[in-house]
């Protein structure tokens, strides 16, 4: 099965209806996972529209990352075994990291696999989470600790789901953004760097590039590798502080914002190992301080933050290994970095 191009629906939800009407035969039942966000903001508005919706199941669940958890998805897995659905079963998930996230994982593991699709309705969700066919939940408040690789049949975005998300949605997804433009895209970075956030919203068609920028690294690494490892920029460090949020905060920063803050340390550690230069660090870091705002519990838990480090995925043989720029639009994959180099970027 190749990797699915997300589709971009500008125009209608005429190609949805169509390819759910072309492939419902192959659909004993189909269920729709939603939080109560998307539920009452992008479903309600889907329903009279597409003809296969109106037959199904709804699963609703609560929103944001507290949520990602085993208990949720034995709850998703309780309710498709009670109301019958099979191994030729549809699962559709309707919202953003969170949602497809699980909502793919919990498809991926039920009965050995159900086919699912994803409509991201976040910018995160559309640039990002959606695209791949990574599937996890979280284990305790470390990120992504348990999922599989498995694609869905098919992604859709509408981009007018955009148009209700909050402020801190928008940031969560344009440090994705941001990232694919550093590792990947020059011309990318020079519009972000000119226009800013609210650029992608006067012009929506650089959130479709930055997805095709995702889409490309993964086509030829599906199971990381090599090469789609480089997507993972900012996320070792990101990750960590995601997690000690989780723990800390009322309301928990965002994955993006996480993400933010692990590229600005990241561009740190790469200047002290001599592989970028210090001028091009202090740009790139200069935006991302325009947005993003480093927590003010960071640097007092060091020792926790260098811990939830350590389970990094990414690491191998108990050494951390990180993605680092050596320039703009040249990412570098397994780095090994040291905890002193962890600790001398942050500040006391």
């Amino acid at each position: 099965m190749k990797n699915p191009k997300i589709k971009y629906l500008n125009s209608g939800l005429k190609p949805l209806n169509n390819y759910l009407n072309k492939n419902g035969k192959n659909w004993t039942s189909i269920f729709i996972l939603v939080d109560s966000n998307t539920h009452e903001y992008c479903l309600s508005g889907m329903m009279n529209d597409i003809e296969l919706f109106k037959g199904a199941e709804i699963i609703e669940i609560e929103p944001g990352e507290s949520n990602k958890t085993i208990d949720v998805a034995i709850g998703i897995w309780q309710t498709l075994a009670e109301r019958g659905a099979d191994r030729s079963a549809l699962l559709v998930n309707i919202g953003g990291g969170v949602v497809t996230d699980l909502g793919g994982w919990v498809a991926s593991t039920y009965k050995r696999g159900i086919d699912f699709i994803h409509i991201p309705t976040s910018l995160l969700g559309m640039v990002d989470a959606s695209i791949g066919g990574k599937t996890a939940i979280d284990l305790d408040s470390s990120k992504n600790m348990v999922g599989t690789f498995s694609l869905p049949k098919a992604v859709f975005a509408i981009p007018e789901h955009l148009e209700s998300l909050p402020e801190r949605e928008w940031l969560s997804g344009f440090a994705e953004l941001l990232k694919h433009a550093l590792i990947k895209d020059v011309e990318l970075w020079e519009f972000i760097k000119q226009y800013g956030m609210a650029g992608l919203m006067l012009n929506p068609k650089r959130i479709e590039e930055s997805s095709r920028i995702k889409e490309a690294v993964v086509k030829n690494d599906f199971k990381e590798s090599g090469q789609r490892k480089m997507l993972n920029y900012g996320h070792t460090i990101g990750h960590a502080i995601e997690s000690i949020s989780l723990q800390k905060d009322k309301t928990p920063i965002s994955h993006g914002h996480a993400v933010a803050i692990g590229m600005k340390l990241a561009n740190l550690i790469a200047v002290n190992k001599g592989l970028l230069k210090e001028g091009i660090s202090e740009l790139i870091n200069s935006v991302i301080d325009k947005y993003y705002e480093t927590p003010n519990w960071l640097y007092e838990n060091k020792k926790e933050l260098l811990g939830f480090i350590r389970m990094d995925k990414k690491n191998k043989a108990g050494k951390i290994q990180m993605v680092l720029l050596k320039e703009i639009g040249n990412a570098v994959i397994d780095i090994e970095v040291g905890d002193i180099e962890i600790i001398k970027v942050l500040k006391t």
